[in-house]
């Protein structure tokens, strides 16, 4: 006979100690002794079988349960998030990017001189603040790594408009200069700004 798998292999060592250690026990047993213990013994299987599929399940249920109470929270929070902050800085949050956007029309070719352009800073500097008080600060109790983002965001975003209006000698009348050097790093920034909101999960510190 040829051994084709592991089974024969098994099976074969199986009755070798079978015959060599237990043949002579059991031949002592009728057969309706061996039936007994037969059953006996698949009756403990299955017994072990039930007690494993009832903690298997049972673990089971309690993961897929902490799974539903995160995401239920986690939905709590996200309509806190946007009834707390979002919402009630909407209107604040379009209109310091509108303002930005709009500061084509506070340079002319007649005034625009340093003084002038310090001036210009020093508005975007000032909406940046009310925007910070208004809604950025408020991140911080809600999610630290969000408010991380975007404060780095608004920061970013006026200190590079800062920096190109004041030290940079362009146009600024020419709505292909102020397109690239304002209108375009705007644009990016409020991007990003919507990708952080969108990514933020409802997670709790």
């Amino acid at each position: 006979m040829v051994l084709t798998t592991l089974n024969d292999y098994c099976y074969i060592i199986y009755k070798v100690i079978f015959n060599y250690f237990f043949a002579d026990c059991f031949n002592e047993f009728s057969m309706s002794d061996l039936s007994n213990i037969a059953q006996i013994v698949i009756s403990i299987i299955n017994l072990i079988l039930v007690f494993y599929v009832f903690v298997y399940q049972r673990r089971k249920d309690n993961d897929q349960d902490q799974k539903n109470i995160r995401s239920e929270n986690q939905s709590i929070n996200l309509q806190w998030f946007k009834d707390l902050a979002i919402q009630p800085n909407l209107n604040n949050i379009n209109y310091f990017y509108d303002f930005l956007s709009s500061t084509q029309l506070k340079f002319t070719k007649e005034n625009n001189q340093i003084i002038n352009k310090l001036l210009i800073v020093a508005e975007l500097k000032d909406e940046y603040y009310k925007i910070r008080l208004s809604f950025v600060d408020i991140l911080e109790s809600i999610d630290i790594s969000l408010h991380s983002s975007v404060s780095t965001n608004f920061e970013t975003l006026i200190d590079k408009l800062s920096t190109v209006i004041i030290d940079s000698d362009a146009d600024f009348t020419e709505s292909s200069v102020f397109k690239e050097h304002i209108l375009t790093p705007i644009s990016l920034s409020r991007k990003q700004f919507i990708s952080d909101i969108f990514r933020y999960k409802g997670t709790i510190n």
